[in-house]
This record gives C-alpha cells, structure tokens and sequence, in this order.
C-alpha cells in the first residue's frame, strides 16, 4: 500500500467519524421510505458528484 492510498483511507475513516451522526440520520431515513425488498446505496464520487443507486434485493430462494 503507498503512503497515498494510506493517506486517502486514514482522510476516509477521519471523515465518516466526523460524519457518523449525519451518515446514520441519512441510513435511518432511507429505511423509513425505501421498501423493505430494496437496497440504497450512495456513492461520493467528489465533492460535487453523487451516484444514488436504488436497487431490489434477489429473492432469498
């Protein structure tokens, strides 16, 4: 692993720290009006793109 990609996971784990609050009101929310078959995921791309992806669980068959 270069000190980079170390640097970026140690920014990573010092933001969702920061963050843990928010994040968890965003993850209570979405189970709140999201279908319980369906799965949310939220990618931050950069500061300014975000991918929202909404997507149904296969059947546990």
């Amino acid at each position: 692993m270069s000190c980079e990609s170390s640097k970026r996971k140690s920014d990573l784990i010092a933001n969702y720290e920061k963050h843990s609050s928010e994040i968890m009101n965003v993850k209570n929310y979405f189970e709140q009006i999201v279908p319980k078959n369906f799965n949310v995921r939220i990618r931050y791309n950069s500061s300014d793109e975000i991918d929202l992806e909404i997507y149904e669980r296969p059947n546990d068959t």
